[in-house]
């Protein structure tokens, strides 16, 4: 604004400075070091930051995933990273939205393979993020969503009018002592307590 404001009064109005002061070189030299910095790759640096930061608050299960693009990968890992990485964030919401909107963990016999057709991920690409990218493993992961989709329907009133044994196959169990067993070590009660506490 100050160049253009500068240059109207020095070049058009001929009784402002007639061109002696040459005020509008200083606001091009201004206009430029403006540019200059806010496309410099610091500068665009913490505007991508930003930018994943705020996807990163899209994740429900924040405290599984390993966001940080800066982990140790084996040799043999490299040219995944490549690929991974540039997609971390787009796959993990994947993973979320297809164990908690589409609950597909509840089938019992979900393997990684089953899960990888299913998002349409590479099965390499899902072993690289729970290898690198995740807390847990895979087989962990599945067990605690299993337990969280049981406590919801808990939560739901579920076990009003159903057995624990109904609950444990509706959450994808096959058995009902790994359902119990897997309950208790998430969440501290046995399924019982828990509707006790919430009632």
């Amino acid at each position: 604004m100050r160049l253009v404001i500068t240059v109207f009064f020095d070049l058009w109005v001929a009784t402002y400075s007639d061109g002696e002061t040459c005020l509008w070189i200083t606001a091009v030299v201004a206009c430029v070091l403006f540019f200059k910095i806010l496309l410099t790759d610091e500068t665009l640096f913490t505007f991508a930051v930003n930018k994943e930061v705020k996807k990163k608050l899209d994740l429900v299960f924040d405290d599984f995933w390993i966001l940080s693009h800066a982990v140790l990968v084996d040799n043999a890992d490299l040219k995944l990273k490549c690929v991974v990485e540039e997609k971390l964030l787009i796959y993990l919401q994947e993973i979320e939205r297809m164990v908690l909107k589409q609950l597909y963990f509840r089938t019992p016999s979900v393997s990684l393979s089953d899960f990888s057709a299913r998002l349409n991920i590479p099965k390499s690409h899902l072993i690289y993020i729970f290898k690198y990218h995740a807390t847990v493993s895979f087989v962990e992961f599945k067990r605690i969503i299993q337990i969280y989709d049981s406590v919801d329907m808990i939560d739901e009133g579920y076990l009003q009018s159903k057995t624990l044994q109904s609950l444990s196959k509706k959450a994808g169990f096959s058995a009902y002592d790994p359902f119990l067993i897997s309950f208790k070590e998430i969440t501290g009660v046995v399924p019982q307590e828990y509707e006790k506490m919430i009632k």
